[in-house]
């Protein structure tokens, strides 16, 4: 049966950045005027230039997919500088991703009327659907590989679990739904392995998914995802992790609840110490990271080929956009009224990365 695929997408979080005029920083450059919070208007989406079957073609295979992605809206409401955050293992395609991402057209976001460029992150699900129906569900194959491998786990036999997740992952893991549940369940098997790494990435993977996962464990996993951010220190990204949930179906989490749960995270940032955080750069992915205070200090070393170097350096924030020197950073003090920022960083492979934050919490709002 011919099957088709199509390119679905929704906002996994949404960081808006205002472009400003006239300021020179002795940490980079960047054009800007000072705005006022009260006169900014964020962009807003106006029209998809693509075609309806623009991203079909034919396929033999229930393999999907999906991109991460941050990009830059010009002041003529056009994407540009699309860089890549995330992916999944298999079924993506980032000339695909681009080229779509392209053809969206926005009203530019604006300060005092004047239109400034923006920008915003998209989780792009590539997916594959029957005519006439969708590919949402799972095969009996994977379901009985799940549920051999939950049992094993349940008994302790991690060995056996560990030869079963292969299989599922290498054989049976397809479409989104099937890729939601092997990261949660992978996510399982790395907790008990004590591998937060791999832990990490599995239960972030899971979280880009949580619409294809059941209430409950949706739940467990932005929970989790937002304990292992803790632990890593990226105290921003966990606020933004509690957020997230309010769009988890059924969840029936009231505001209350969530700033119960946003309250200790804002008491870690507002302690003395310094934060500080270590990071691996990858191979054609930027690192990004949630600024929680407002001066902040980078450092490097190593690399693949034994020279590490961060090519590209940014703050990423609601109100501004601001490009760093790509370069040790000593004390960079974050002017007061950047709002909500995130760190960029993207280099030579394997570079290890130390940001180290300093000052109060501000600027996250």
């Amino acid at each position: 049966m011919m099957k088709h695929i199509r390119l679905s997408l929704f906002t996994a979080f949404l960081l808006s950045f205002i472009s400003l005029s006239n300021l020179a920083c002795a940490q980079g450059e960047t054009n800007q005027t000072k705005p006022s919070e009260n006169n900014f208007k964020p962009a807003k989406f106006k029209e998809n230039l693509n075609s309806k079957r623009a991203t079909e073609k034919s396929n033999i295979t229930r393999l999907e997919g999906w991109v991460w992605m941050s990009y830059i809206i010009g002041t003529d409401g056009i994407p540009k500088d699309i860089e890549v955050i995330d992916h999944s293992e298999k079924g993506y395609s980032l000339k695909v991703s681009f080229r779509f991402i392209k053809n969206f057209r926005y009203h530019p976001a604006k300060i005092n009327g004047k239109p400034v460029e923006s920008a915003k992150t998209y989780l792009l699900r590539h997916s594959v659907s029957f005519v006439g129906t969708d590919n949402d569900g799972i095969s009996p194959g994977f379901r009985n590989r799940y549920n051999e491998a939950r049992k094993l786990l349940g008994a302790k036999e991690v060995i056996k679990a560990k030869a079963v997740l292969d299989e599922l992952a290498q054989t049976n893991t397809k479409n989104l739904t099937e890729q939601s549940l092997s990261a949660w369940l992978h996510s399982v098997y790395f907790a008990n392995q004590k591998n937060w790494s791999a832990y990490g990435e599995n239960v972030q993977s899971a979280h880009h998914l949580r619409r294809f996962l059941p209430t409950k464990m949706a739940i467990e996993n932005s929970q989790n995802l937002r304990d292992h951010q803790l632990f890593k220190k990226h105290y921003a990204d966990a606020i933004i992790t509690i957020y997230s949930m309010r769009h988890i179906k059924n969840a029936e989490l009231d505001e209350a609840t969530l700033q119960a749960m946003v309250k200790p995270i804002k008491d870690l940032i507002n302690a003395p110490e310094p934060i500080v955080l270590e990071a691996t750069l990858e191979q054609d992915l930027v690192w990004m990271h949630g600024i929680a205070r407002d001066t902040l200090s980078i450092t490097f070393s190593g690399g693949e080929e034994g020279e590490g170097e961060i090519k590209m350096a940014e703050l990423r924030c609601r109100n501004t956009h601001h490009v760093l020197s790509a370069g040790k950073i000593e004390q960079f003090e974050i002017p007061a009224h950047y709002r909500g920022c995130a760190l960029i960083l993207k280099g030579t492979p394997g570079t290890k990365v130390v940001v180290t934050e300093t000052g109060d919490m501000g600027i996250m709002y």
